[in-house]
């Protein structure tokens, strides 16, 4: 029962886990999509990501560069604030994480076992 307890307080705190950083991609179609909305609004809108993805795949090395560069700041944005975030934590809530860690290193450790 103690097991269960504790699962539950780490699904607790993934819970609270902020999501991923948006790639560059995800970045070019948030700031294209309006625009091709407003564009073509006779389209639904998995006709509008079909085009936007497409306006992407043409796009120059140097235009996905920016992208790309803003995709990193996001990146490093979200893993300063988780950064800040970890260190606010309790004690008793790190050893969540550190639990949390330890059985994904023992699963880990039990499927490698399967291959050697």
């Amino acid at each position: 029962m103690l097991c269960i307890v504790q699962k539950k307080e780490i699904q607790a705190c993934l819970a609270e886990k902020p999501k991923h950083p948006p790639n560059e991609y995800n970045l070019f179609i948030k700031a294209n999509l309006r625009m091709l909305k407003s564009q073509h609004p006779e389209l639904t809108w998995a006709e509008l990501l079909r085009k936007a993805g497409k306006k992407y795949k043409l796009l120059s090395a140097e235009s996905k560069a920016v992208y790309k560069q803003l995709a990193t700041w996001a990146k490093a944005e979200l893993l300063r604030k988780a950064g800040k975030k970890y260190k606010l934590l309790s004690a008793e809530s790190k050893a969540v994480y550190k639990q949390l860690a330890t059985w994904a290193k023992v699963d880990y450790n039990e499927q490698m076992k399967q291959y050697s």
